[in-house]
């Protein structure tokens, strides 16, 4: 039986077609047996796609500006999380300052960084001057940082990003962001960016 399923595959009809040479076929055979014999989840190589992309993306407001004060900075933050998980990303962790904001999330495969942080800025914008009273001419600074974070350093990450309140009582965030920057230096690469608020 497995002989005869042999001659219709496309070695098999190689090695049999119509004046072809004939050929030995012992090997294939005990090749074949041993590849039935094999277990099934030892031949499927790579049947899916996986990623585990986790990504520390930082903004500011125009200007270091301090809009994102407490009565509307949850508001805010809750926004930008609706975006993440609304464009197939998995929020993990998102807080931040008066003047920036710290997400934490796992990116999805389709997506792109810099199409996500437009998207992230350009709607809340939207949604910040349209519902925010006084806040009618709010921006996003240009330009972003974004650092890959590896799976065994995700949870200290998380912790960092959720204790800016207190972390902001001793540092200000131009010096937080100079020692991302050189921390990152010998890796950053600096690139063009559309992602405006404006």
């Amino acid at each position: 039986m497995l002989f005869r399923l042999f001659r219709f595959c496309a070695l098999g009809r190689q090695l049999f077609s119509p004046g072809s040479r004939r050929r030995s076929t012992r090997g294939y055979r005990k090749k074949i047996i041993a590849l039935r014999q094999e277990p099934r989840e030892a031949r499927t190589t790579m049947g899916h796609s996986f990623t585990n992309i986790n990504l520390h993306v930082i903004f500011s407001t125009k200007d270091r500006q301090p809009y994102l004060q407490k009565p509307i900075r949850g508001r805010v933050f809750q926004y930008l999380a609706g975006i993440v998980r609304g464009v197939g990303c998995e929020s993990i962790a998102l807080d931040g300052h008066v003047d920036h904001v710290h997400l934490v999330f796992r990116l999805h495969p389709s997506m792109n960084v810099a199409a996500l942080v437009r998207n992230l800025k350009s709607h809340s914008t939207d949604w910040i001057r349209e519902t925010v009273p006084g806040l009618s001419s709010f921006s996003w600074q240009e330009g972003y940082a974004a650092y890959s974070v590896s799976q065994s350093q995700l949870e200290a990450v998380v912790k960092y990003v959720r204790n800016q309140e207190e972390h902001h009582r001793f540092v200000t965030f131009q010096e937080e962001y100079d020692r991302f920057m050189q921390k990152h230096s010998e890796c950053t690469e600096t690139v063009s960016d559309d992602s405006r608020g404006s």
